[in-house]
């Protein structure tokens, strides 16, 4: 998840700057924009989708992210003296605060590129067991995560042909980010999956079509670790889903 490019519309544009449109009191959709499967696979991309966030000034604001979700955080810890210095100085934190709250809406000519990206699987991300113990007296989760150059060429590659794809009457690119400025700037979504990844055989995975472990019987998982890549969308309906075809796949084994 990043920033890649701003861009400024020869038009004011009214919006929130809340990312999600509400239909209901309870139900709410993010639009972004994909590419196509044609276009994919010509250009050997992974999956990308793209967020325009509305800005209410020029250059890209890194900080806005993070600050958005210190602000959600606050709630399960304290914010620091520096956190609420940077929120009451950014005002696109400030107005999205509001239009969380209130029906607020306000006139920008800015907006940033945001992307939430797949990742190409690699063997250096992993999630292993530290020796350092909780609590409860069972071992921490130890993440490695880490983000090759095909991963940052993808990501430059889409944001170009996004900005070519534009009508360059409607705005202008007023920044953009190269590969190595990406890097400094990409943080995980944490939704961590792939650990225990599904697989058509026992050399490229660890659970078959059915969650089962190979070569060990009577063995299942069923989590987000068997999700071979992670997409744009959060993945608990997809791992429910699983759930659900797992048990219909154990009762009818069993």
């Amino acid at each position: 998840m990043m920033s890649v490019s701003q861009i400024r519309l020869r038009k004011p544009r009214r919006a929130s700057l809340y990312q999600s449109v509400k239909l209901t009191l309870s139900q709410h959709i993010k639009a972004g924009v994909v590419m196509n499967g044609e276009m994919q696979k010509a250009h050997q991309l992974p999956n990308h989708c793209v967020y325009l966030l509305p800005s209410l000034s020029r250059g890209l604001d890194d900080q806005y992210e993070k600050l958005r979700r210190t602000l959600i955080l606050s709630r399960s810890k304290r914010l620091s003296l520096a956190d609420i210095a940077k929120l009451i100085s950014n005002p696109n934190t400030i107005h999205w605060g509001l239009s969380y709250l209130f029906p607020i809406d306000a006139y920008y000519r800015y907006a940033d590129l945001y992307f939430i990206s797949e990742q190409t699987p690699t063997q250096s991300s992993r999630v292993s067991l530290a020796t350092e113990r909780d609590r409860f007296g069972y071992p921490i989760a130890n993440v490695n995560w880490v983000i090759s150059e095909d991963d940052l060429a993808s990501v430059s590659k889409f944001n170009t042909l996004l900005l070519n794809s534009f009508p360059s009457s409607s705005y202008e690119v007023t920044d953009e980010k190269g590969s190595d400025q990406i890097s400094e700037t990409m943080y995980a979504a944490a939704h961590f999956m792939g650990t225990a990844r599904m697989s058509a055989g026992i050399e490229s995975g660890v659970v078959d079509a059915n969650l089962k472990v190979w070569d060990v019987e009577n063995l299942y998982v069923c989590d987000g670790s068997v999700i071979p890549v992670a997409g744009n969308a959060n993945p608990s309906l997809t791992i429910a889903a699983l759930a659900i075809r797992l048990a219909d796949h154990l009762a009818g084994v069993h």
